[in-house]
């Protein structure tokens, strides 16, 4: 059963989503999108982030490497997908990253993309060990 943050980006999605927006829109048209404070994308909380995932160190390597999620998903929920798309059982343990900070697990996608993501993407890296002090 597929779940609507578990679709995998096509070829052609990974292209839409690295193109810039047409400027088709005047900066003060009453209908143009708003940006994040640090203006790195639309602030609509309808738009999903692509997760983008890295391993770290001896991590294994996933087929998956971009799939898209909804602002409203935490890094729990995230962190048991990638449990799940690495085949970890409970007895092996996996740690989530964003540029060497350890998010908290209630913490949402969206909090995360306004602090560190770009684009419509966070970059996740992934181990199995503490890597950052």
């Amino acid at each position: 059963r597929r779940v609507h943050g578990d679709r995998h980006l096509s070829p052609e999605d990974r292209t839409k989503t690295s193109m810039a927006e047409p400027e088709s829109q005047a900066d003060d048209a009453p209908d143009a999108p708003e940006t994040t404070a640090a203006g790195a994308g639309p602030a609509d909380d309808a738009v999903d982030i692509i997760i983008h995932l890295k391993p770290i160190g001896n991590a294994p390597k996933l087929k998956i490497k971009k799939f898209k999620v909804p602002r409203t998903r935490t890094i729990q929920w995230i962190h048991a997908k990638v449990k799940h798309m690495l085949n970890f059982g409970d007895d092996k343990t996996l740690f989530l990253h964003v540029d060497k900070f350890v998010p908290a697990p209630d913490e949402t996608v969206d909090n995360l993309y306004r602090a560190f993501g770009a684009s419509g993407t966070i970059t996740l890296g992934y181990c199995e060990e503490v890597a950052f002090g």
